[in-house]
Parts: C-alpha cells; sequence; structure tokens
C-alpha cells in the first residue's frame, strides 16, 4: 500500500517495534525475498484522527481492546477491515456497530520477528465482503486497497469465507500439538484421518449455525464430510497437493532460512512461548457448538491438549498425537484405510 502512494501509518503498543520502524524502516524477508520499507508507525498514546480505513492484524486475544482504542478516530465515514484469524467480524461489530466492518478472510502466511522486522512465510489470496452481502463503493475501495498487498476478491458471502477458515484451522490447531512442520505433522495417513475428523465436526457446528461453506482449491466440505473411500483418498491427494506448493514456494527462494516452520500455533508455543489464539480457533467452535447443543468432543480434547500446553502442565511431543488417536478411537473414529482406499504414493 505505501509503495502505492498510500498513507500508511502502522499502530502498536509495543514501543521497541514502533521505533525499529520509524529509525529503519520496515523490514520484511521470505517469499519475496528481502525489502526494506519506510513507514510510519505510532503507539496509540501517539494516535491522531480522523481515520479511513483500518486494518486490524493483532491476534484475536487482543481484538476488542485495539478496537476500543482506536474507536475514538472513527467518523461515520470509516471502514474497520478485519485481517486475522477466527470470527472476529462479530467481535468489531460489537464494539462499533456492523455498518463500519467490513469482513476479509486473509490465507498468507507472516510471522513477526522481531522489532520492525517481519517475515512473509507463503503467498495467497485475500477475500473481502460486505457482512451483509452486498456490493458497496466501500468494498471496492478495500479491494483496491488489499490488491496492492496480494490476489483480492470479492464476496458476497464473507461470513461463509470466515467461518471456512475456521473450520479449517481446527485441523491446524492440531498440528500444533508437536515441534514439526505441518506437512510433517500430517505425514501420515492416520494423522491426515485425524485432522480430517476434526474439520468434519467443526463443519457440523457450521451446518447447524446455517452457515453455507464456500470450496475452494484444495477445500472441498463434501469430501471432508464423506465417508466414501474414493472421496477420502481424493480429499488425501487435496491436503497434500496443498501442503506441497507451499513447500514448493519457499523453496524457491533459496538464499532465504524460514524462522517459522510450522503454524501459527507450533510458532506461539515452541518459539514465543506464549498463548495462542486456539481459545479463538478450536475453542470458539466447542463453545459455539456447547450452546445449540452440537457434540464436539474431538476438538473439546484437541483445544484442551493445547491449554495445557499453554500452562505448561504438558510438553509439545509426538506422543500427544498418539493420545489424540487414542481418544478419537474411543469415541468411534476409524483412523485407518479402508481395504478398498487406493492411496497415491504422495499420501501412502
Amino acid at each position: 500500500m505505501k509503495k502505492a502512494g498510500r498513507r500508511v501509518i502502522l499502530v502498536d503498543r509495543w514501543r521497541e517495534h514502533v521505533d525499529a520502524i520509524n529509525r529503519d524502516g520496515l523490514r520484511i524477508d521470505g517469499v519475496r525475498g528481502s525489502m526494506t520499507v519506510p513507514l510510519e508507525a505510532r503507539t496509540r498514546a501517539e494516535l491522531e484522527g480522523p481515520l479511513g480505513f483500518v486494518f486490524i492484524a493483532t491476534k484475536s486475544s487482543d481484538t476488542a481492546e485495539a478496537v476500543r482504542q482506536i474507536a475514538p478516530f472513527l467518523t461515520t465515514g470509516s471502514v474497520v477491515v478485519s485481517m486475522q484469524n477466527g470470527l472476529n467480524e462479530d467481535v468489531i461489530a460489537e464494539c462499533i456497530g456492523p455498518e463500519r466492518v467490513i469482513g476479509a478472510v486473509p490465507e498468507y502466511g507472516a510471522a513477526l520477528l522481531g522489532p520492525g522486522h517481519i517475515e512473509f512465510t507463503h503467498e495467497a489470496p485475500v477475500h473481502v465482503g460486505e457482512l451483509d452481502g452486498q456490493i458497496t463503493y466501500r468494498l471496492l475501495r478495500t479491494h483496491e486497497l488489499v490488491s496492492n498487498v496480494t490476489t483480492c476478491y470479492l464476496s458476497e458471502d464473507i461470513r461463509g469465507r470466515v467461518w471456512a477458515k475456521q473450520v479449517l484451522m481446527t485441523e491446524i490447531v492440531m498440528t500444533g500439538l508437536v515441534d514439526a512442520t505441518m506437512h510433517e505433522a500430517l505425514a501420515s495417513v492416520r494423522n491426515r484421518f485425524m485432522g480430517i475428523a476434526l474439520v468434519r465436526e467443526a463443519l457440523a457446528v457450521a451446518d447447524a449455525h446455517r452457515v453455507q461453506i464456500p470450496s475452494d482449491r484444495f477445500f472441498y466440505p463434501s469430501l471432508y464430510r464423506s465417508r466414501d473411500p474414493e472421496k477420502i483418498a481424493l480429499n488425501l491427494f487435496l491436503i497434500d497437493q496443498h501442503m506441497r506448493l507451499v513447500g514448493q514456494e519457499r523453496r524457491h527462494e533459496t538464499s532465504y532460512r524460514f524462522e517459522k516452520r510450522g503454524s501459527g500455533i507450533w510458532w506461539d508455543l515452541v518459539r514465543r512461548r506464549r498463548a495462542t489464539e486456539t481459545y479463538w480457533l478450536t475453542g470458539e467452535i466447542v463453545r459455539r457448538a456447547q450452546r445449540i447443543g452440537v457434540p464436539t468432543p474431538l476438538n473439546a480434547r484437541c483445544a484442551e491438549m493445547i491449554y495445557e500446553i499453554e500452562r505448561g502442565e504438558r510438553a509439545v511431543g509426538w506422543t500427544n498425537l498418539d493420545e489424540l488417536a487414542a481418544f478419537m478411537r474411543e469415541c468411534g473414529e476409524s483412523l485407518v484405510a479402508p481395504p478398498q482406499l487406493q492411496l497415491s504414493d504422495s499420501v501412502a
């Protein structure tokens, strides 16, 4: 956005981060190579209004506080966009009203490495949409702004898109139980069956809320719901292809060694040593399921295991997946490929 000639102000509560950006610019490493972008950064105390387009890019745990802090600088024409994981559009709308909120689903990945230094871990598009599904002028302006960053798609059902990522994140949360990349964590057929079981359970919650989950290039809800051997084989193949694509993308930048190898859950547990977003991802699925009487024992157990790691009561390790697999079997999940299931070499 800055390179496209927009005035961009970064706001953060971390003083060292703000000072580093103002002094040296924002250093970005990763899939697009290395670059440093001169930018203006401020703390909340230094912020002035009015604000036009506001992109919230905090962890879900900080959404409400971040919105409350910028609320005094919003006008009737201000737009607030959630560039986050989780069902944050609802949280933002509760703070400032839904009429100021535009939904978004960022699918690319990044990590904060240190003051003034971030890592762009993989390319992917962003979907943006009005909460009521309308195509509006301000939505087109949002699309224009985000298109400066990456491929951006207009959505007439952004809630469905947000829920789709929320559902898929249950599988990603599971990979945080081990100190490994997502590809390594999901390398075995058993572990992929576990991920599918978690997503299938989360899809039942979305169905109960009458949310239409859209399909995407590598994600077809009907395949996750199905127990037909041919559809299971196809789903396993798509999971494998997606992870391979991300891996190939990283290998294009041969001179750079990525620090963030796993999921955001892994990054927080293993590298940052802090609480993850699990409470607002898998945890939110479980809480919404409880309110309407939909059973989610698999996701509840997975989330609790992550919470135990956060509290220092459990270590990150492969035995966690063995324990979760045993629990899933007790719940009636088959984690062994049926005899008639034909698996390609890539997922065998």
